[in-house]
């Protein structure tokens, strides 16, 4: 499956007044493993759960890191591509502590 298929999202820093020029640290996305579900009786739809996950370095086309902040890399996830489509994460994502989705993000496959 595809991370563009998940209705991905870019994660900012807070308050971050802009989005020109680009500056993401993260992606959130729908959860691969909970599809939506219908009541038989009502037909509603529960919510899908979103994911999200922050990853170093950040995503910085205009290089604002070290020019005009510094931003600590928090020692999570490797990124590269900057696209959702190019997008691959290291290590693999695990939400699956509670009870959600644990797999990898390579080259914008979700598997």
């Amino acid at each position: 499956m595809k991370l563009s298929e998940l209705n991905p999202n870019w994660i900012t820093l807070s308050q971050w007044a802009s989005a020109s020029p680009p500056f993401y640290v993260g992606v959130s996305f729908d959860c691969p493993h909970c599809l939506p579900t219908r009541c038989p009786t009502c037909g509603h739809s529960d919510e899908i759960k979103r994911l999200a996950v922050t990853f170093w370095p950040p995503i910085d086309p205009e290089g604002l890191l070290g020019r005009i902040f510094n931003l600590a890399d928090n020692g999570g996830h490797r990124r590269s591509g900057d696209t959702f489509d190019t997008l691959t994460l290291s290590p693999s994502v695990g939400f699956d502590g509670i009870g959600h989705w644990h797999g990898h993000i390579t080259n914008g496959e979700v598997t």
